[in-house]
């Protein structure tokens, strides 16, 4: 019965990249293989940092199972607390992770508009961190059904305004400057 909601809640986190490419592929192919790289920059950082935080919910999971409350809140907070130490660096870095591209070899014009997508998104590293900390938590904390409502509301709904009112801006001709 765990299984289920976990892994309604990894499809609907996994759909989101899908609805980010059909809006880019209506702007163009540059658009799209630039939103594409500043998408894997993104998700590389944090499919890596998500692995150093998800150590919380073997940790909970053992101090819940020895009953240990106090020791369980405690497990959260330093969880959250390492997660915004590590965000915080990784957050400038995408502001101006243009530089770096362009010394990694990307094309001039590729380089800036992945620029752009990464300055949009680059306050986005911090809170997503976080999430992934109060996911691992609350699957430690057996409550599989707070993991998927959790989910649904901080992977879809949410941010999914925020970037749609972001692409309406871009689509219909206001500066691609968003930072």
């Amino acid at each position: 019965m765990l299984a289920i909601p976990l892994s309604l809640a990894q499809v609907a986190q996994g759909a989101t990249g899908f609805v980010d490419t059909v809006m880019m592929g209506w702007l163009g192919s540059q658009t799209i293989a630039s939103g594409g790289l500043g998408a894997s920059i993104f998700g590389f950082c944090l499919l890596l940092f998500t692995g150093i935080v998800s150590a919380v919910s073997p940790l909970a999971a053992q101090a819940y199972g020895s009953r240990n409350q106090k020791k369980v809140g405690t497990i959260a907070r330093l969880g959250l607390g390492i997660s915004l130490i590590l965000a915080i660096p990784i957050a400038l870095l995408f502001c101006n992770g243009g530089s770096l591209l362009l010394l990694l070899g990307q094309d001039a014009n590729t380089a800036a508009l992945a620029q752009t997508y990464l300055r949009a998104i680059a306050l986005g590293f911090i809170p997503a961190l976080g999430f992934a900390v109060l996911k691992s938590f609350l699957s430690a904390l057996l409550q599989p059904r707070l993991v998927m409502v959790t989910v649904v509301l901080g992977t879809l709904l949410i941010p999914r305004a925020i970037k749609f009112s972001l692409w309406v801006v871009i689509a219909h001709g206001a500066k691609a400057e968003i930072l």
